[in-house]
């Protein structure tokens, strides 16, 4: 486990997600003052959740603060990607996402947001090519 948590792209995914969530609330000199909420789009114990809760500790360690990570699984990831872009465009709520959630997903499904205007990529998680997705309106670049 402590060689997974050490290796490269699990590491530069938490300093990543880190920095893309402290840059993105105006008040940068007391972000983060509340848990961030890692949203995964799957069920518990799936790949991606694992992923994310690999992630979510050293992210917390880099912010200072909590990372509580929630699953919001159904209808192949469109509830969790939904509940995340009509999330408060705060800095404290991202997704952990596969590439059918960002790619696939808006071709089969009627989805009620635009991910390409209302989710930014903010890291790359390991070479599953799972991506996390802050809201656009947050100001992370």
């Amino acid at each position: 486990m402590r060689k997974i948590l050490s290796s490269s792209p699990f590491r530069h995914a938490a300093w990543a997600m880190a920095a893309a969530a402290a840059a993105g609330p105006a008040s940068a000199q007391t972000y983060p003052d509340k848990p961030v909420r890692m949203v995964v789009a799957f069920a518990p114990a799936g790949g991606t959740d694992i992923v994310a809760r690999l992630v979510a500790p050293r992210m917390a360690e880099l912010l200072g603060q909590s990372v509580v990570v929630e699953n919001r699984a159904g209808a192949g990831g469109v509830i969790g990607t939904e509940n995340v872009a009509k999330a408060a465009p705060d800095g404290y709520t991202t997704l952990m996402a596969t590439m059918g959630n960002l790619a696939v997903n808006p071709y089969l499904y009627s989805m009620r947001v635009d991910v390409q205007r209302d989710l930014k990529p903010v890291g790359v998680s390991g070479p599953h090519a799972l991506r996390a997705g802050a809201v656009r309106a947050s100001g992370v670049s």
